[in-house]
Order: C-alpha cells, then sequence, then structure tokens
C-alpha cells in the first residue's frame, strides 16, 4: 500500500528546504522582513505588550536541521512570533466573566473539536492574554506536543494553559509555519531529534529553529503543498476503503480523475450535454453482432496471433510489445512479428475471460483482443479512453457473460456514455492519472 505520509514528508522537506519552487527576483526579501519584524517586535516590547527577550545573537550552525536556499533565513521562533499560553485551571479563581476555552483535547491537526466546551473565570487582561483571533496558530505544548491548528473561526476563543498562541509580529503566511510544525512533529524533530527538544515549553518553543523565506514565496509553497496534500488525501480516504482490493483501489483513484475530481475542471460533470456515448467516439477492429450497422461505420482491421504463437514470438531483443489477452508480458522483433505487426495507439479488452484492460502506443503484436481508438483526438485522447475503462471496471465486469468461457456484450459497451471535458483537460487528467499512479505502483506491494 502507498505509505501517505512518508510521501507527505517527502514533499514537506522539499519545501520547507526550498526545492520545490523556484525563486522570484520580484518577492520582497527576508532582510527586508526581518528589519521589519524587528522594529514591531521593539515597539511592542517598549509598549510592555510584550517582556524582552534574550535570545542568542547567532545561530548556532551545528543546530541547523538541514540547508535551506541562500536567500532564506534561520530564524528563532521567538523572532518570528510572539507567543503564549493560556490560563491554568484554578477552582478557586472566580474573578471575572465565566466563559468557554479550549485545551489540548479540542486541537487537532488541521482542525478543532468544538463540542461540550468547558468553562472557568477569566478576567478582562486575562480575556486580552488568553485569547487566539482568527489567523493565530495554536500549538500544543502538552499531550501530543506540537500538534498544531490555525484558529479559523471569526470569533475570539480562550485557552487553557496547555495550548500555545503564536501571533506573527508582521503579516506572515501561518500555513507555512503549520507545515513546519507538521513537518517537525512527524519527522521526529520535536522528540529529541534534529532540532533537539524534548517538550514544548515556552522557553524551549521561543529558541525552536524555523525556516523563513520571503513572504510571497511561503504562501507559493503552501498553494503547492495544500495540492499535494489534497491529492495524498483523497488516496488515504481510497485506501480505508479498500484496503483489501488493489484494482478497486486503482479504479477508485482512476475514477476520481474522470469525474473531474482530481483538476480544475471547466465544465459540469453532470450535463449530459458534455457527454456522448462510446460509439459516438470510438472505432473497433471489427463490427459486433447486436449492435446497430448505423454505430459502426468503420472499423480498424488487427490479424491477431493465438496465445501460444504470441509466446513463440517472444524475443528480449526486440522492441515489439506482445499485447496479449492475460497478465503476459513479452516483446518479439519486427521480424517475428511478420505480419501480426501492427502500429499505432490501443485500448484493448479480452475477447473472452475477464476484462484485463491495456493501453499501449507503439509497434505491437496482438492476441484475441478486442481493440479500441479514438475516431478524432480532437474530441477524445484514447489515454483518456482507457482511463475512462479502468474507472468503470466493475461495469465491463459485469457486461463479460456466457457459460464456460465470458464473452464481453459489446452492445452495452459501446452504448456507454463516457464524459468529454476539453481535450486540453482530459490531458491534465491523464498527466495526473499517471503521475500517481506510477506513484501508486512504486510503493505498492503486490
Amino acid at each position: 500500500m502507498i505509505d501517505v505520509q512518508a510521501l507527505k514528508l517527502k514533499v514537506l522537506r522539499l519545501a520547507l528546504s526550498g526545492q520545490l519552487l523556484y525563486s522570484d527576483d520580484s518577492d520582497i526579501s527576508v532582510d527586508e522582513l526581518i528589519a521589519t519584524m524587528q522594529a514591531q517586535k521593539a515597539h511592542l516590547v517598549k509598549t510592555k505588550k510584550i517582556r524582552a527577550d534574550k535570545l542568542p545573537d547567532c545561530i548556532d550552525e551545528s543546530m541547523i536541521p538541514f540547508p535551506i536556499p541562500s536567500y532564506w533565513k534561520w530564524m528563532y521562533l521567538g523572532d518570528v512570533f510572539y507567543h503564549n499560553t493560556g490560563k491554568a485551571l484554578d477552582s478557586t479563581d472566580t474573578q471575572g466573566k465565566k466563559l468557554t476555552y479550549i485545551t489540548t483535547s479540542n486541537l487537532y491537526w488541521d482542525r478543532f473539536v468544538l463540542e461540550d466546551l468547558r468553562s472557568m473565570y477569566f478576567t478582562d487582561d486575562e480575556i486580552e492574554k488568553c485569547s487566539a483571533i482568527k489567523g493565530d496558530l495554536l500549538v500544543c505544548e502538552g499531550g501530543d506536543y506540537g500538534r498544531a491548528a490555525i484558529w479559523d473561526k471569526d470569533y475570539p476563543i480562550r485557552l487553557q494553559n496547555h495550548i500555545h498562541k503564536l501571533r506573527p509580529y508582521v503579516e506572515t503566511c501561518i500555513r507555512f509555519y503549520y507545515y513546519v510544525f507538521f513537518y517537525y512533529k512527524f519527522a521526529n524533530m520535536i522528540h529529541g531529534k534534529g532540532i533537539g527538544l524534548e517538550g514544548l515549553s515556552t522557553n524551549k518553543l521561543h529558541q525552536l529553529l524555523i525556516p523563513l523565506p520571503p513572504y510571497e514565496e511561503q504562501k507559493r509553497i503552501v498553494e503547492h503543498v495544500d495540492k499535494a496534500f489534497a491529492i495524498l488525501d483523497r488516496i488515504n480516504v481510497v485506501q480505508a476503503e479498500y484496503t483489501d482490493n488493489l484494482e478497486a483501489l486503482r479504479e477508485a483513484i482512476v475514477t476520481l480523475g474522470i469525474t473531474g475530481k482530481l483538476v480544475n475542471s471547466s465544465i459540469d460533470w453532470d450535463d449530459v450535454s458534455n457527454s456522448k456515448e462510446l460509439w459516438e467516439v470510438t472505432i473497433w477492429d471489427k463490427k459486433f453482432n447486436n449492435v446497430d450497422k448505423a454505430k459502426q461505420k468503420k472499423t480498424i482491421k488487427y490479424k491477431y496471433a493465438l496465445a501460444s504463437e504470441l509466446q513463440k514470438m517472444e524475443d528480449d531483443t526486440g522492441t515489439v510489445f506482445l499485447l496479449s489477452t492475460g497478465g503476459y508480458k513479452g516483446y518479439t522483433t519486427e521480424e517475428k512479428a511478420g505480419d501480426y505487426l501492427h502500429d499505432g495507439e490501443v485500448v484493448a479488452i479480452p475477447w473472452g475471460g475477464s476484462p484485463v484492460i491495456k493501453y499501449y502506443k507503439g509497434r505491437f503484436v496482438t492476441s484475441d483482443n478486442r481493440i479500441a481508438t479514438s475516431s478524432d483526438e480532437k474530441i477524445l485522447l484514447t489515454r483518456y479512453l482507457y482511463y475512462f475503462f479502468v474507472g468503470n471496471y466493475r461495469f465491463l465486469k459485469s457486461v463479460y457473460r456466457g457459460t464456460g468461457l465470458e464473452h464481453p456484450e459489446m452492445s452495452k459497451i459501446l452504448n456507454m456514455n463516457i464524459t468529454l471535458p476539453p481535450v486540453e483537460e482530459q490531458k491534465r487528467i491523464v498527466d495526473r492519472l499517471d503521475s500517481m499512479l506510477s506513484i501508486f505502483d512504486s510503493m505498492t506491494v503486490r
């Protein structure tokens, strides 16, 4: 199975070390950003909003967790955020107003559970100090320390003392630093390794080393990471549903693609005007019984070899693909292929047995397959047709009928409805599925 968490950490390692995107010379430099942070921090100290601290002037090179681009900077968290914990529980304290608050049991990765909140008394000063507002990064100090989420509600919430509230000195992409905590936590860098934290006390949080890219680059990185995580989360959901059936898992991933859920789609997938029956956009290798002749005005003939002949042709030095009806894979030479040699981009399903769906582009020899290709690549990509069949595997399997060796009811297959987004969108879907299934195949134990 795909280790989604491992992939997420790989994505974040690239992102947080500046390897995910190119720099943009128009971005405000980190030096300017730091100068603004320092000025704001000094102002808050002068106005007694925060206390002056004594962070080291220089960062110990040996403590740097991983390399970053030269135009980024490593910073102490206390120089980027001012922070404090909430109010400690004290049953004898009854001053102020009784208000609800959240604690670590309400704070989960990237979300909050806000049912049945508890209450305690807060004075006006405590309300100001111990409340989070929209955009604050909240981090568990105890329990599963390091777990984080961004408060995204339009109203403030009070905090119990086992939650750190982080608020930046200047405008910062808070979600970038949410991902910093996610990576540090799951890369085991808040458990005595890497950065060397044994817990998340206020002092140790203050001295936590975090990368500082230009602000606009922070936002670009987050945009890309969000998209990658959304795909990986979908895969995770699919895996949970189909842990015992890898083919069903592949089908589910492909179904997401061919229903417009993996790319920004330009069409309404439920609008029938965007779909056609398969016979309108495909050409097959023969005319089928029980299919109206008007639906098959054109065919492309392929001479097929018996399975025994196919295996006799096998030659590892060749580049001609042997398109079998089952799981067998092999190659042959042009000379050995002889009259069976064909060239093209095709989708094949076996004429007998069960629906093993195959795609190939190039020179090939086919066994007894039913072979389809797009009638117009400006309307339907043959590779998209392949994924359409994969995504509808269960339906294809249901139309293989008969006693003994089952055969497909081709009339039902040709009458299938296929949604046709613009070709450029089909290409994006195909590229996304190719990429995802390549990762899937490389990480799945078969």
